[in-house]
């Protein structure tokens, strides 16, 4: 990572601003399709780097483990197919102190290129699983996580999914109950007491059977 910002690149920043660029589809239509190929080899990168961080299946057979191999390979070649039209080239830009010289990428022209060249500069620095999409049904958004384990593009998404869990929504109702026992209720004396809502019938059953008596 220190390598790309002595280069002027910021993975969290520039992570940050393409997870916007990928958000514009719903407002800028005319950029639907340049998206549309970002989106495509992001997509792509994160299943296969998620795949590789899992680590190969022990249990396979040579001739699974053959088979594989080969499935990988034609993934691979069809993942470098798309990045085929935005190509770049190094240049030599110097030497440094030490007196090694110096190399810079230097995209193409094109603005899908030039987009696509920050992505694979972000995922060089290890941050490709760092792009997530929102978990909350009602959003779907990009965004950048800042942990690799976010789920939620902000605060708000993330407490609009807690509650709307089947956990949450039992303890709401049992909150609700106790509230109107311990507050409203005609009864909420007893229930004070710690009784439950069975023993509070019990006992209005039995006031009413003795007021009958007298």
């Amino acid at each position: 990572m220190r390598s790309l910002k002595q280069r002027g690149i910021d993975p969290v920043k520039e992570g940050a601003s393409l997870a916007n660029f990928l958000n514009l589809s719903s407002t800028e239509p005319l950029l639907a399709s340049q998206i549309a190929v970002v989106q495509q080899v992001l997509l792509k990168l994160i299943e296969l780097t998620a795949e590789v961080k899992q680590g190969p299946k022990k249990y396979l057979s040579p001739k699974e483990v053959s088979f594989a191999r080969a499935e990988w390979d034609d993934r691979l070649r069809h993942f470098n197919s798309l990045l085929e039209p935005h190509t770049w080239n190094l240049h030599l830009i110097g030497w440094g102190p030490d007196g090694k010289p110096v190399f810079c990428d230097l995209p193409a022209s094109g603005f899908d290129t030039s987009v696509i060249f920050k992505l694979i500069q972000i995922a060089r620095a290890g941050f490709i699983d760092h792009f997530k999409k929102c978990e909350l049904a009602t959003c779907g958004v990009w965004f950048f996580a800042r942990k690799r384990w976010g789920r939620f593009h902000s605060a708000k998404c993330k407490r609009e999914a807690g509650r709307s869990t089947e956990e949450f929504k039992e303890a709401h109702r049992n909150y609700q109950q106790q509230y109107y026992r311990n507050t409203l209720s005609p009864h909420q004396d007893l229930y004070r007491k710690g009784l439950s809502p069975k023993e509070v019938r019990e006992r209005m059953k039995t006031r009413r059977h003795n007021g009958k008596r007298r």
